[in-house]
């Protein structure tokens, strides 16, 4: 995903700058927990995290520092690859490995049971949340009533799964891949699955694969984080904002057009961009940097953020 254009090519003074780091997320960890341990390794100001992962889960949390995280809802929007593993012959209130068993079976699926129903599953559909999530009920955190044994229900919600394919299957176990939408409960995904198959199961690994362009293959490990910040070393696992958002078109400004935008003045633009980007957001560029987000109108841009330094 990095470019030539704007990577960050040292690790100096990264506790100012604006970019995303896409962390390997440890089994057992909270997204909160290594937005507060990254925040402590980089000194930044601001921290967050594109997409919440469960202590369950693993891999991919795509990371955004300061200014970076002004730029979070783009992020979470972008498709997601999950693989996940089901165990068979018991069902789990919390429908993962955590939770209480609360029926079994000895029935496990056939490769070509399942195989025949995974359609199913496919392009938009209705899923209903895991009661075990962070959704607010009346204010509360659903996964509070859940563990408090209240009764209420959630409302379905729709979602897309793009491609869905069965990796193994074998009497213990079956693994899976799944691009989905943003909003995809992969527990709830599990749980839908067994009851079409008529059998048991619970989600037992879970491991995100991708984050729109943030990839498994490009994550960095917390500990090797800390490692090359201590020793101002350089990694791939680090992007600016040009970089993340190049889904983005984007416009280059003078230095006067910048001064003026940065002040909150709408100034015309003439640009082949133009006419195809009315209404939509662009990168602000200036002397090869970027610098903010703006929005294209009536042949005007006017910015929506910018991203000065701290």
């Amino acid at each position: 995903m990095a470019q030539d254009y704007n990577s960050i090519k040292n690790m100096k003074n990264l506790s100012t700058q604006n970019y995303w780091i896409n962390i390997d997320k440890p089994y057992g960890y909270s997204s909160a927990k290594v937005v507060a341990i990254v925040k402590r390794i980089t000194k930044a100001k601001k921290v967050g995290h594109a997409g919440t992962l469960d202590p369950l889960a693993s891999g991919v949390l795509p990371i955004a520092v300061n200014k970076a995280t002004k730029t979070s809802d783009y992020i979470m929007k972008a498709e997601k690859k999950y693989y996940f593993e089901i165990t068979w012959k018991e069902t789990r209130d919390t429908d993962d490995f955590e939770g209480k068993i609360i029926k079994t079976s000895n029935k496990t699926p056939k490769t070509s049971q399942i195989i025949n129903i995974l359609p199913y599953f496919m392009g938009k559909i209705a899923q209903i949340p895991s009661k075990f999530s962070a959704i607010r009920v009346n204010g509360k955190k659903s996964y509070e009533l859940a563990r408090q044994n209240k009764e209420f229900e959630l409302q379905p919600r729709e979602i897309q799964i793009r491609q869905i394919n069965l990796i193994f299957n074998n009497k213990q176990k079956a693994g899976f891949e799944v691009i989905c939408s943003k909003g995809t409960y992969i527990r709830s995904l599990n749980r839908d699955i067994c009851e079409r198959l008529g059998v048991c199961g619970y989600v037992s690994v879970l491991k995100r694969l991708k984050v729109g362009k943030f990839d498994i293959k490009n994550t960095i490990s917390l500990d090797k984080l800390k490692n090359i910040i201590n020793f101002s070393g350089v990694d791939d696992s680090i992007f600016n904002l040009r970089d993340v958002l190049d889904f983005m078109a984007e416009i280059a400004l003078n230095d006067v057009l910048t001064f003026k935008i940065k002040n909150g003045q709408t100034i015309p633009i003439k640009s082949d961009l133009v006419a195809n980007n009315q209404n939509d957001l662009v990168k602000i560029i200036n002397n090869d940097e970027i610098i903010g987000l703006g929005k294209i109108f009536d042949n005007n841009l006017k910015s929506v953020t910018i991203f000065n330094n701290q």
